[in-house]
């Protein structure tokens, strides 16, 4: 019996620690403003968190919190990832936990990391308005010499109205894109939109939307291959008031690719200047899935020299990459060089350039076209030429030529390959800073012929001293838009009805066939 006792006051007591401080269902939940009471520390140089809303959701236990928001934002560090802040509300403490991954670091020897301090935040478990967080930084530095982990206090405040959460884009156009975001405040809300230009100052945007009583809307009136940026608030009912605005969130206008680069015809030099157009018009794959793939980096070489490239990250292990360039129209039986500029760069102390690519034409954007496409270039062993204040000036030069056998669309695919150099803790870089495609049209032996062309007034004119049998014309993305039999040895081609530009003609006599541009006007 006196076992039986034991057991049961234990049990007892093991179910008034797990439930002693339960935090009410609902609370410490949704928007919050964040706001740093502590100075900014003189290593940090700017605020540790932004004052900002955060949303705060239940983390892996009912008395646990988690949010995200960007640690040291305010430093403006390229490609970072918001720090995931986890903390327990415990008995009118707010535990923070430890190993928060910040994603930044000093010397790329471990991350930044933060954690829980000797002093430790307050809540009142009846009233949810308000809290106090109290974080360490650095405790591990990430080789930042910040030898004594910082205590940085902040308040989280609750919002009376709560801003629109999960805001995403959809049905994207050349010049439209449809808004999409969640509402947590119920009826009689309704909302504003605000958009711009990246990094415009609310207030200052192209246009504000009111009125909007849907969680949805559509922007229109866009320019074409442009990034922008939203904000928007909620306008809840009565006292409640007006939300804080949230954002940015940010989207691309889709690119006309066609249009971009082949706009003028051949010869086309194709750069990675355009971040927009290489994000809607390339297509990367990393197919040895490690994370690191094809990018566009825009980087001062030095005090005076911007360059623009595509990059290629570093990989503990052999590369497998994939840049593939938007559809190329291209003529049957003409030729084609296809030049690119390149060179290697040094991951500094942690992997020496050991480069390598092949330069590939495929019918389709995938790897399996890839596989099955046509080698025009490959290098291997590239290392950095030059320092790299001068990897562009100095960059290597590659060309190859395809001919190909239909007329269609055609991918130039870019295939990293490289392997880890003499320090094998990683590889290198591999930079491209352009590709140029010239056009050689089909030598045809119309001489016996006497073939002449024209255009006038929305006529094309065909004359020669034989009967024509076929006329077809293509526009500068391959795409078939007249094809018409033909009899006579005096042809006129009705194409008032193609709009303005460039386009491809190809006109058959017998067994032979001449190419041909012309301009629409």
């Amino acid at each position: 019996m006196k076992k039986i006792t034991i057991l049961s006051l234990l049990l007892l007591i093991g179910l008034f620690a797990q439930a002693q401080c339960p935090v009410p269902d609902g609370s410490f939940l949704g928007g919050y403003f964040i706001q740093q009471q502590t100075p900014i520390h003189p290593e940090n140089g700017v605020l540790s968190f932004e004052d900002q809303v955060v949303l705060l959701s239940e983390g892996d236990t009912p008395e646990s919190r988690v949010f995200s928001a960007l640690y040291l934002e305010d430093l403006g560090i390229a490609n970072q990832a918001p720090t995931e802040v986890t903390f327990t509300l415990d008995c009118g403490d707010v535990i923070v936990d430890d190993n928060l991954d910040t994603t930044l670091t000093c010397d790329q020897m471990g991350n930044i990391t933060l954690g829980s301090s000797a002093n430790v935040g307050t809540y009142d478990e009846n009233d949810d308005t308000s809290f106090t967080l109290i974080i360490s930084e650095y405790q591990d530095n990430g080789g930042c010499n910040v030898p004594t982990p910082l205590e940085t206090t902040f308040t989280l405040t609750k919002l009376n109205c709560n801003v629109p959460e999960n805001i995403e884009f959809s049905n994207t156009t050349l010049n439209s894109v449809d808004v999409n975001w969640t509402d947590s405040n119920g009826a009689n809300t309704t909302w504003e939109i605000e958009y711009g230009s990246p990094g415009f100052e609310l207030g200052s945007g192209l246009e504000t939307i009111s009125n909007i009583t849907n969680t949805n809307e559509t922007i229109d009136n866009l320019t074409e291959n442009t990034s922008y940026e939203v904000y928007i608030r909620a306008n809840c009912d009565g006292a409640s008031g007006d939300s804080p605005w949230v954002g940015p969130a940010s989207f691309n206008t889709d690119t006309n690719c066609g249009s971009l680069f082949m706009e003028n015809g051949f010869p086309v030099t194709i750069g990675f200047d355009d971040s927009v157009a290489f994000q809607n018009c390339y297509t990367i794959i990393d197919e040895d899935g490690n994370g690191n793939s094809w990018i566009q980096q825009e980087i001062a070489l030095s005090d005076v020299t911007m360059s623009s490239f595509a990059t290629n990250g570093t990989n503990q292990g052999q590369k497998e990459d994939y840049l593939i360039s938007p559809a190329i129209p291209m003529l049957a039986n003409a030729t084609y060089d296809i030049d690119v500029t390149y060179n290697g760069a040094n991951n500094g102390a942690n992997g020496a350039a050991n480069e390598a690519f092949e330069m590939i034409i495929a019918t389709d954007n995938t790897v399996a076209s890839a596989s099955n496409g046509t080698t025009i270039f490959t290098d291997s062993g590239i290392q950095q030429n030059g320092d790299f204040a001068n990897v562009e000036a100095q960059a290597l030069n590659g060309t190859g030529t395809f001919t190909p056998n239909t007329t269609g669309d055609y991918y130039i695919v870019f295939k990293a390959n490289g392997l880890p150099g003499p320090t094998p803790s990683s590889t290198g870089f591999l930079l491209l800073f352009d590709f140029t495609v010239s056009e050689t049209l089909s030598a045809s032996n119309f001489e016996t012929s006497k073939f002449t062309h024209f255009y006038k007034d929305g006529q094309l004119g065909l004359e020669a001293n034989q009967n024509f049998e076929n006329v077809i014309i293509y526009n500068m993305l391959g795409q078939e838009m007249i094809n018409t039999k033909l009899s006579n040895s005096n042809e006129s081609i009705n194409v008032s009805n193609l709009s303005n530009g460039m386009y491809i003609t190809k006109v058959t006599i017998g067994d032979k066939t001449e190419t041909f541009k012309f301009i629409k006007k």
